[in-house]
């Protein structure tokens, strides 16, 4: 709700609005994007994402609840925007998710799309697989490592067929890349990013609030 009011003013004051999020802007996800788009794998069969990172014990903002700390906002968003990014809303999302004192220390999410269903791991007590993806079609796979932020990906399609991308931004720096995508589309006169819709970003906090319910998340400073 907040999210489309927020959308609802820019469009209303007339001025430029983007969700500033690594992964939109990454260009390793760029490249996945594209490498699907061009169906380099073929049919998709699965996705799965990791993301499990100790720091429950961390910033102090993880564990409040009135700071809407827990898992989903801070780590379990990045497999989420990935997975729609690359292919838009599920038909069926499912949801386990363990919530102590109100924040969700983790999640267990399917995604269940036409032909295939992503799988996302997610969590901010451990580190059980820690951070990965993989995508698997009939020709391949794609992997990647820290894929909410750092720049590399891996597409194999045979034997002795690899690509591996690695962008030439410098690779602990991902801001770099928002704050040159921004200063394009202000340049260009646009009111909302070329590579974020407006749309994408409500798409995805739709896609938060439908986790929230079936976990029963709720925040104390906002419901």
């Amino acid at each position: 709700e907040e999210t489309d009011k927020l959308i609802a003013l820019a469009r209303e004051k007339d001025l430029y609005l983007c969700e500033a999020m690594w992964t939109w802007f990454s260009p390793s996800a760029n490249q996945t994007k594209k490498w699907i788009d061009e169906q380099k794998l073929g049919k998709i069969h699965s996705a799965d994402f990791t993301y499990h990172v100790n720091i429950i014990n961390g910033a102090e903002r993880v564990r409040d609840p009135k700071r809407a700390g827990g898992a989903l906002l801070d780590i379990t968003i990045y497999p989420v925007t990935y997975a729609y990014r690359l292919w838009g809303i599920p038909q069926k999302i499912e949801t386990q998710g363990n919530v102590q004192n109100g924040i969700d220390i983790n999640e267990e999410i399917v995604f269940t799309y036409p032909d295939f269903k992503v799988n996302i791991s997610a969590s901010i007590a451990d580190f059980k697989g820690f951070e990965k993806m993989s995508i698997k079609g009939e020709k391949g796979e794609i992997r990647a490592p820290f894929f909410h932020a750092l720049n590399g990906v891996t597409c194999k399609t045979g034997l002795f067929s690899k690509e591996t991308f690695k962008g030439d931004g410098p690779k602990m720096n991902p801001y770099t890349d928002e704050f040159d995508a921004v200063a394009d589309d202000i340049r260009a006169g646009r009111k909302e990013s070329a590579m974020v819709p407006l749309k994408a970003t409500s798409d995805v906090m739709h896609i938060m609030d439908e986790i929230r319910e079936q976990i029963h998340l709720y925040y104390d400073n906002l419901e």
